[in-house]
């Protein structure tokens, strides 16, 4: 019996003779050994377990070419359904948005400040040590979590980075698509 390897959607080969277990052998890129090589670049799954059950006992290869084949024919399929795409770019820019606001993020930083400035005007009237030291404890809890908040400023500034540059393959894609149909 034949391996018929195929493509997942994320980008991950599996050999259909292991899939349908649950096992996700890594299936292995051999490059051409060499120039002039007769050799064509392909991926292997080989797996030997001592038994007879064909998904531990096998060795399937599929050539770059034929996977390349099978997966524009694919991708054919899905490019020729304009509502599919729409679909899944619409998914893609719903998964695109930001999970934390920079505003609120703003407001946590004021509010720790304001509760800083609060505990620092009680800690000038504080007389007895154990006071002081409760204060000390709450302050440096504080400070803990404006360090935190603020660099929860810079995560964001990151990740408005990525989403950009997510955002214009996305536009990018879309073009190449309505080329394409």
């Amino acid at each position: 019996m034949r391996c018929r390897p195929f493509l997942m959607a994320s980008r991950t080969l599996w050999c259909a003779e292991t899939a349908h277990h649950n096992v996700r052998d890594a299936i292995v890129y051999h490059p051409p050994s060499g120039v002039g090589s007769p050799e064509k670049p392909k991926y292997e799954c080989r797996r030997r377990e001592g038994t007879d059950d064909i998904s531990c006992n096998h060795n399937t290869r599929i050539s770059l070419r034929t996977l390349d084949s099978v997966a524009w024919e694919k991708a054919l399929e899905i490019i020729r359904q304009p509502e599919l795409i729409r679909l899944q770019v619409a998914a893609m820019r719903e998964e695109n948005k930001p999970v934390v606001n920079t505003e609120d993020v703003a407001q946590t930083i004021e509010t720790i400040k304001r509760k800083m400035a609060n505990l620092y005007q009680l800690a000038m009237e504080a007389t007895s040590d154990d006071t002081i030291e409760t204060l000390k404890g709450l302050m440096h809890d504080l400070e803990k979590k404006m360090r935190e908040a603020e660099a929860m400023l810079y995560d964001i500034e990151e990740d408005d980075e990525e989403r950009a540059a997510l955002e214009e393959e996305i536009i990018r894609f879309e073009k190449w698509v309505e080329k394409v149909q």
